[in-house]
């Protein structure tokens, strides 16, 4: 309660009474860690809770660290339109809330960004006689940050594996390497097979 107050030599006189409101910054939860994504997808995060503590809100928004460092730099994002590539993978999302009392954020979040896996040359293999299997050699993949859903070889495009014995009438078949992850599914270039 606010006063005012005179002293003369008659005594005191006091004004009446005037509450007073503090405000203070706004306080927010904690947002849950948001699912991995693939390359050019949105992030889906729930909005965490906010407590204004008096003082109304002038904005709220998401922002984005500038690195893979949550104490790096932060900007504003629009996370309803926005989408991710594969090079902002483990970088951090934060929640802003400006009052008239200043500015608070959350604790930051780390964000998974994954891409479609890539394959690496496959080599052409050795020229073999007929009922011989081919002596392939898995190719380098860099899976992007997914797991594989299933890989394998492919013969004309159709299922193979390298311990089938081939004959005369396999010659010239090409053979492929393929990946599939949740992101999406990648193939190797093609080699010619040689049966003699």
């Amino acid at each position: 309660l606010l006063q005012y107050y005179v002293t003369s030599i008659c005594g005191i006189d006091t004004s009446a009474g005037v509450a007073i409101q503090v405000n203070s910054l706004a306080t927010i939860g904690i947002p849950s860690t948001p699912l991995a994504i693939c390359d050019g997808s949105k992030l889906s995060i729930s909005t965490p809770s906010v407590i204004i503590n008096g003082a109304a809100s002038t904005q709220r928004t998401w922002q984005l660290s500038a690195n893979t460092s949550s104490t790096s730099s932060y900007s504003d994002i629009d996370i309803n339109s926005r989408t991710f590539v594969r090079g902002e993978n483990n970088r951090w999302v934060r929640y802003k809330v400006v009052t008239a009392c200043g500015t608070s954020y959350s604790d930051p979040v780390r964000i998974t960004v994954n891409g479609i896996p890539t394959i690496g040359t496959l080599a052409t293999p050795d020229a073999i006689c007929e009922y011989d299997t081919v002596p392939a050699k898995k190719p380098t993949i860099n899976y992007q940050g997914g797991t594989s859903t299933s890989e394998g070889w492919l013969l004309d495009g159709n299922p193979f594996n390298t311990s089938t014995p081939l004959s005369v009438s396999d010659n010239g078949r090409t053979l492929t390497y393929y990946v599939q992850t949740a992101c999406g599914r990648a193939e190797s270039n093609g080699v010619e097979v040689r049966v003699n």
